[in-house]
């Protein structure tokens, strides 16, 4: 009696498991890739280093505290002298590291942005694989149900002697492929749902994802509002700017103040002292450091220029793909599957009658769901485009 209820309780936590999948839509994927990805988690850690720089580069420097004797040794005149120096700045020196700094915390905000938005361009086009997937396996399902209806067709026929052995072979050979199609559809499945999940650094595969592949995008706008990329270009460009106002400043000699007191022991009379050291800048001038700088900045337009051309230029040939493709999937379904469905079913009718060999219901069968797989990658490919298209125009995440 215990072994037969705890069978039941075992079936149905199986059953209730089985029940309560989760299920998972695109704006879900997005949310827990975004929160527990853990290529993203670094850049916490990157913040942290560079607030701490900027707080560092706006420190004053230290000052120093000197101990001078001398004539040690001597039986007479020994003396001591105690000081402190404080280096004083020129040039505004510290507010142009701290803004240095700043500018590289700002271009590490940006390329977070650049990995954020990849992330979830990869995991919007993984989440369209799932959903390719499950639709090549329904496919896959359907052409078995067919394929398992013309055999047994085939063999009773066969059975009445109104058709020859050889068609029971071939149609036993169409339903067993179907079978390996079906099966490698079902792992297809499987590996799309286990690389989404990695997305969010997970392991379980048993989930349903929720959406249409059919279900199309609009056209998007194909202006370029908040791309990362672009952004880093031009941080970069504004951290080199600051680098040249900071090469600049440090070419600015700075001197050293000491004040203290100097004990004469022989005498035992003490001294206040105050010491000035300039620095003569004879060879190192910070020249070539400041001319450097201002040729990273040069370089640094020529590659935001070159880099914006770049973008614009395939968003333009995303634009035609994306047409090419609307207008195949629109031939694919209202034109062309009809026709194949149309034909395989007076195929299956003709064959009956006897007036059609069995190799044409094959042939019309295998083009008819070559057809739908066809039309199934169309759809994946006008999901891409879109995808792609709003990852250069920095709305990925709409």
């Amino acid at each position: 009696m215990k072994k037969t209820v705890l069978c039941i309780l075992a079936l149905m936590i199986v059953i209730s498991g089985q029940s309560i999948a989760e299920e998972i839509t695109l704006k879900d994927a997005l949310q827990k890739t975004l929160s527990n990805n853990p290529e993203l988690a670094r850049f916490h850690w990157d913040t942290q280093a560079l607030e701490l720089q900027a707080i560092s580069a706006g420190l004053r420097p230290n000052p120093e505290l000197g101990l001078e004797v001398e004539n040690l040794g001597s039986s007479n005149n020994v003396e001591t002298t105690v000081k402190v120096s404080q280096l004083i700045e020129f040039g505004s020196k510290r507010d142009k590291l701290v803004s240095t700094a700043q500018h590289q915390q700002l271009i590490n905000i940006c390329e977070q942005q650049i990995v954020t938005t990849e992330l979830l361009t990869e995991t919007k086009k993984t989440f369209t694989n799932v959903l390719a997937a499950r639709k090549q396996l329904e496919l896959a399902d359907e052409l078995c149900k067919v394929a398992e209806k013309v055999l047994a067709e085939v063999i009773r026929r066969v059975e009445a002697g109104s058709t020859s052995i050889a068609e029971k072979h071939r149609a036993k050979v169409d339903y067993e492929t179907t079978l390996i199609d079906r099966q490698k559809a079902q792992q297809k499945l499987r590996g799309a749902k286990t690389e989404l999940s990695a997305k969010w650094n997970g392991t379980d595969s048993e989930f349903t994802v929720v959406g249409n592949l059919e279900e199309l995008p609009g056209q998007p706008s194909l202006i370029i509002d908040n791309n990362p990329l672009l952004d880093k270009y031009s941080a970069q460009q504004e951290y080199r700017r600051a680098v040249v106002s900071m090469e600049k400043a440090l070419s600015k000699p700075d001197i050293t103040a000491s004040t203290g007191a100097k004990r004469f022991h022989d005498t035992n009379e003490t001294a206040f002292m105050v010491e000035l050291e300039f620095p003569l800048q004879l060879f190192n001038k910070n020249r070539e450091n400041s001319q450097a700088a201002e040729a990273m900045v040069r370089s640094s337009e020529k590659s935001l220029h070159s880099i914006t051309i770049e973008l614009q230029t395939k968003l333009e040939l995303l634009q035609q793909e994306l047409v090419a493709t609307a207008s195949e999937i629109a031939a694919l379904r209202d034109n062309v599957l009809p026709e194949a469905e149309k034909a395989f079913e007076c195929s299956q009718k003709a064959w009956q009658r006897g007036a059609i060999p069995f190799t044409d219901v094959l042939y019309t069968e295998r083009s008819l769901f070559q057809l739908k797989n066809r039309y199934n990658d169309a759809l994946v490919n006008y999901h891409y485009i879109v995808i792609d298209i709003k990852h250069i125009t920095g709305r990925v995440q709409s």
